[in-house]
């Protein structure tokens, strides 16, 4: 399915069969929620200081073990789009706490936009995270709360002089390197890329977008982040929206992604980066939930 797609799509209903969600106490969803609209209740809040977001063309096809029952890759100019979001996050800390009390952080997630089946039986936009991980100490933490299977990981996002930096590596200590890196190298590198600053309004000669606005209503244009367990058949949404934003566009140098070098068999070029900072967030302290039913395949 080519094109925008940060609306709902209600000509292809979820079965009913998907419909089923917990909802523990009073929490209640609004899966239409504008990704600019604020969240009711307790929840979540930072600013994000950094945050890049690299995005890469694939073939559709790679991401279909990735997907969950009845969702599909959304497209745009006939390709889907993996994007590494690295964020360099402050003052992250429940609404009851002061700010200045809140955790500084960073994380990096590998995530897909995809037409994804909701617990309310219609299928959205949303993004998919593929692989998620964070460097903190309370990471056990962040897994025990939102149900999202981060790692820890020693991750950077950086701002020089003419140019934005984003690192991943396989562990904090060198001596687990070799434990965690699995074929991430001798000094566990496993993302790295370096974007030119400041960026602008257009995309760089060559881009699949016209230009960042455009680029940020495809990729950025959802409220809800989701997580797929394959194993338990179970899906989480969580939702997180933002203050407006300034969004800018440049170009990406990979000099290494391991996600998807093993997603598509070698190295993929990004088509271009989008840069934004000092953005305030709020996230969901508690996902929504749907199971599927054994028998459930792709449509």
């Amino acid at each position: 399915m080519d094109g925008a797609c940060h609306r709902r799509n209600p000509r292809v209903p979820c079965p009913k069969r998907f419909a089923a969600t917990r909802h523990r106490g009073r929490v209640r969803h609004d899966f239409d929620l504008a990704p600019t609209a604020g969240l009711r209740g307790s929840h979540l809040r930072g600013v994000v200081r950094r945050r890049v977001l690299v995005n890469y063309p694939v073939p559709p096809e790679r991401l279909g073990p990735w997907l969950p029952p009845q969702a599909e890759p959304a497209l745009h100019a006939g390709r889907a789009w993996v994007s590494a979001c690295a964020v360099r996050l402050e003052r992250m800390a429940p609404t009851a706490w002061p700010a200045p009390l809140g955790l500084r952080m960073h994380y990096l997630v590998h995530r897909t936009i995809a037409w994804l089946p909701f617990p309310d039986g219609t299928r959205r936009c949303a993004v998919l995270i593929l692989e998620a991980n964070l460097d903190h100490p309370a990471t056990f933490l962040a897994r025990g709360s939102t149900r999202v299977p981060f790692r820890r990981r020693c991750i950077r996002v950086d701002e020089g002089e003419g140019h934005w930096a984003a690192s991943m590596r396989s562990s904090l200590r060198i001596q687990d390197m070799h434990r965690d890196g699995g074929g991430a190298g001798e000094d566990g590198l496993l993302y790295e890329a370096c974007v030119e600053a400041p960026g602008g309004p257009a995309t760089p000669a060559g881009s699949l977008f016209p230009d960042a606005a455009s680029a940020d209503r495809f990729l950025l244009g959802v409220a809800y982040g989701c997580a797929w367990d394959p194993r338990r058949r179970r899906m989480r949404y969580l939702a997180e929206t933002h203050d407006p934003w300034t969004i800018e566009a440049a170009p990406a140098r990979t000099a290494r992604n391991r996600f998807l070098e093993d997603l598509c068999g070698g190295p993929v070029e990004a088509d271009h980066a989008l840069l934004m900072r000092d953005v305030p967030h709020a996230f969901a302290m508690r996902p929504a939930t749907m199971r599927f039913d054994p028998g459930a395949g792709q449509p």
